[in-house]
């Protein structure tokens, strides 16, 4: 596959610039598209200007929907094998080309507030951190009137929960950043053994967490920035299940030697996912 890099519709090299913010993307679901629209919308309304913006596609038929978004750098790949969307493997695509020194990896169907980049290149601290204080997931209700409203504020708005909102595993791949360095060299990337949905970021936390010698409570965050998830129906949990049961194979490995095998493969080959083989070297545990 070709990369295409477009400035104002030239074809150009890409700068360098500190942040590299990366959105994957794959197949043409009205739900979704509307939603990435809105992720577009909060990016272009940010203050702070140096950072770049990778798409990444993957073809899930044989067509692009996404080619016309304007970014720095456009990505569109496709599995020989059709397997199916591949996160992981989308994801390292964009860290694999990105110019920046911190990586942000951003889902397609958030919404958040003027400020949040500007804070990502403001951080100091680990080399992974949620890139966010609190997530709000919206229900079909929330999302429709805030497309009616545009009431970002409104929509961010928590003064009226009792407690702060729980940080939990499955609102950190929402937005994480990384830097890049440490990503490459040390975390390795993601697994790309994982098809079509579920259990990829949540195998590259536990992995980033044994890593780091840390809690899931001892994740660094950004202070005072919220974003929302834009409802969108559900996705397969017949694959859900079947990524349970390799990310609990994989949670029984030594994170070391994942990443060591990462490494050796490299980080983001555009022509094909290479899912790894790591030896089980402890008893498998039950995920509870």
């Amino acid at each position: 596959m070709n990369v295409y890099i477009y400035f104002n519709n030239k074809q150009i090299n890409p700068v360098p610039k500190m942040i590299s913010v990366i959105i994957p993307t794959a197949g043409n679901n009205p739900e979704r598209i509307i939603n990435l629209q809105e992720t577009l919308q909060c990016l272009r309304n940010q203050s702070y200007s140096d950072w770049e913006l990778i798409i990444v596609e993957q073809s899930l038929d044989g067509n692009f929907y996404n080619d016309q978004i304007p970014c720095d750098q456009y990505i569109p790949i496709q599995d020989p094998e059709n397997r199916g969307f591949n996160l992981g493997w989308v994801n390292n695509v964009g860290a694999g080309v990105a110019k920046g020194n911190r990586l942000v990896i951003m889902n397609g169907d958030i919404v958040f507030a003027d400020g949040l980049l500007e804070s990502v290149a403001n951080f100091k601290g680990a080399p992974f951190f949620i890139a966010s204080t609190y997530t709000i997931w919206t229900t079909r209700k929330q999302k429709e009137e805030f497309l009616k409203s545009r009431d970002l504020t409104a929509l961010l708005d928590i003064s009226d929960v009792p407690e702060s909102p729980f940080l939990d595993i499955w609102a950190t791949n929402l937005a994480i950043a990384y830097d890049r360095d440490w990503y490459l060299n040390t975390f390795g990337g993601y697994l790309e053994n994982f098809f079509r949905w579920g259990w990829e970021e949540i195998e590259a936390v536990n992995r980033i967490l044994n890593i780091l010698e840390i809690r899931n409570s001892e994740l660094e965050q950004i202070k005072g920035t919220g974003i929302a998830h834009l409802f969108h129906t559900n996705r397969d949990q017949r694959s859900h299940m079947k990524n349970r049961k390799i990310f609990t194979v994989f949670r029984c490995q030594d994170p070391k030697v994942i990443c060591t095998a990462l490494q050796a493969k490299g980080v983001g080959n555009p022509k094909l996912p290479n899912p790894i083989s790591v030896p089980t070297k402890r008893r498998m545990r039950n995920i509870v």
